[in-house]
């Protein structure tokens, strides 16, 4: 069984025991500004997210989102809505 949250910040993550800070990289995924409309925020996330495995500034692959979901243990998602188009 998974859980989803939608929280207002990364610093908010931390109250559920889950921050991207701490998560393990190799285990975890980002979607960062699919649309590709939200430069300020991907210039300051993209630091955050060195090193993780994820897709940046252009929407990512159906099987790539799918996959990401369903065998990482942290999807961090930083765009417009909840995301719902891109799964």
């Amino acid at each position: 069984k998974m859980s989803a949250y939608r929280i207002s910040s990364v610093n908010a993550s931390s109250l559920m025991g889950c921050s991207p800070r701490e998560a393990s990289v190799s285990s975890s995924y980002y979607l960062l500004n699919p649309d590709g409309d939200l430069m300020d925020t991907q210039a300051r996330f993209a630091k955050l997210f060195e090193g993780w495995d994820g897709c940046m500034g252009a929407p990512p692959s159906a099987s790539a989102a799918t996959e990401a979901l369903t065998s990482r243990d942290l999807f961090v998602y930083v765009g417009h809505g909840g995301g719902q188009k891109y799964f």
